[in-house]
């Protein structure tokens, strides 16, 4: 798996299917916020489409089109 440490703390990594409850909760819970920045947020209305999102982005990612990454801190 992809990860690029920014520093001792940070780190930034590709999407992984095994976070798609947390990534769908933190899209869910702060949407409205989100919102306001970024289109992509009524793309993910339920668990399902962030799953399917996240395939996508490895599909991606495998294909050397583009890179999409995770904030862990």
């Amino acid at each position: 798996m992809f990860v690029l440490s920014v520093d001792d703390e940070i780190d930034l990594r590709l999407h992984d299917a095994h976070n798609v409850d947390t990534f769908f909760a933190l899209i869910d819970t702060n949407r409205a916020f989100i919102g306001k920045w970024l289109d992509w947020t009524d793309q993910h209305q339920t668990r399902t489409d962030t799953f399917r999102y996240i395939l996508w982005e490895r599909k991606q990612f495998a294909a050397q089109k583009q890179i999409t990454t995770q904030i862990y801190y």
